[in-house]
């Protein structure tokens, strides 16, 4: 399919080291992205051992399981995150969204540890949209933090959700990969359509 075909030309550019981004297509609610930082924002709203350790196991979150047992093992550790995880919910409760998902990416250390996996733009840029929608949300309907969950998680739900593309990733020097459909009336000076024979 046309969707396949345009990731394909985005992982071959991105192989050779050409920044790329798709524009248009599948909505931003409905990325991995999305999925993790739906547990985080469950683990800010209601902070609990169990839900904790299931963000902190998302690739948002970094550890995989034998990170999160030794996690689990180091008594301090653990109790560090699961205050690290209430005090979050308490900046949100008092300051708002923004500022606790700011701390949050600061405590995964994001963006310095995700530069590192192919495909940082993206992962990052998906991110800082999300971020921003919840904001927005929360500031123009005035959402405390179980109402905003609750909405995301509605909006996610949706097959049509009114956050529809994807955000292309920052940078004038990015190729933008389209498809036909999404291309048709542009105007562009070089075309490479390599499925096109």
């Amino acid at each position: 399919t046309l969707h396949r075909q345009a990731q394909a030309v985005q992982a071959a550019l991105r192989a050779v080291g050409l920044p790329a981004g798709r524009v248009g297509g599948r909505s931003v609610l409905h990325t991995a992205v999305a999925d993790d930082l739906a547990l985080w924002l469950a683990a800010l709203v209601a902070p609990s051992p169990r839900v904790l350790r299931a963000a902190l196991a998302t690739p948002l979150g970094g550890l995989d399981a034998q990170a999160l047992l030794a996690l689990q093992a180091d008594e301090a550790g653990w109790s560090r995150w699961l205050e690290t995880t209430r005090r979050l919910g308490d900046v949100w409760r008092a300051d708002g969204v923004l500022p606790a998902l700011q701390g949050l990416r600061a405590a995964l250390d994001l963006p310095r540890r995700w530069l590192q996996r192919p495909g940082a733009a993206r992962l990052l840029t998906d991110l800082r949209h999300l971020i921003e929608r919840l904001h927005t949300e929360a500031a123009a309907r005035a959402l405390r933090p179980a109402a905003l969950l609750a909405w995301f998680e509605a909006v996610r739900a949706d097959p049509d959700p009114p956050l529809a593309g994807l955000r292309a990733e920052q940078g004038a020097g990015a190729v933008r990969v389209l498809t036909a459909g999404r291309a048709r009336g542009g105007a562009f000076h070089t075309v490479f359509a390599p499925f096109f024979w």
